[in-house]
């Protein structure tokens, strides 16, 4: 039984770096989005407390000669938000993409293989478990593509989160 684990794992072991070195620059190019992503997550709060800083000292000091700092505070807020929509949709579109190449590249290798086969291999495996590593397994790569970065990027965050905090 050990064997037979092994010899499962390896192909998908190959699968798995193949399909890595075919896409790593759209991984590294998902990286750097999210990366951004996060990025700009993070830069929101930091502004909005330097504005609430500002009101605070504005108020204090009664004194209206700072208003360009408040205003600048805004617009800081303003583009932050936009720029973080887009960028997120930017990591979601790289993301989808890769994952349905990654798909439409399996696909293709698993019909590749059953054409491959002779009479007497194609009757061990069912029109089901074909159909089953087409739909089921093969589609997994649109979801796993989405998400990937976030386990990375995610305890990265959360770092940086304790870090402002404790500041």
């Amino acid at each position: 039984e050990a064997e037979e684990a092994r010899e499962d794992r390896v192909p998908a072991r190959v699968l798995y770096e193949t399909l890595g070195r075919l896409h790593w620059t759209r991984l590294l190019l998902q990286s750097f989005w999210a990366v951004t992503e996060s990025a700009l997550r993070l830069t929101g709060p930091v502004l909005l407390r330097m504005l609430l800083q500002w009101m605070e000292e504005a108020q204090a000091s009664g004194s209206d000669e700072t208003a360009w700092k408040g205003w600048a505070l805004v617009a800081g807020l303003s583009v932050q938000t936009l720029l973080q929509a887009l960028v997120h949709h930017q990591l979601f579109w790289v993301g989808m993409r890769t994952g349905l190449h990654m798909r439409t590249q399996t696909t293709l290798a698993v019909h590749d293989k059953v054409l491959r086969l002779n009479s007497a291999s194609v009757s061990d495996f069912s029109v089901g478990k074909v159909v089953n590593l087409v739909s089921n397994d093969a589609s997994r790569f649109d979801e796993a593509l989405l998400m990937w970065p976030f386990l990375w990027a995610g305890p990265l965050e959360l770092v940086a989160v304790i870090f402002m905090l404790a500041a």
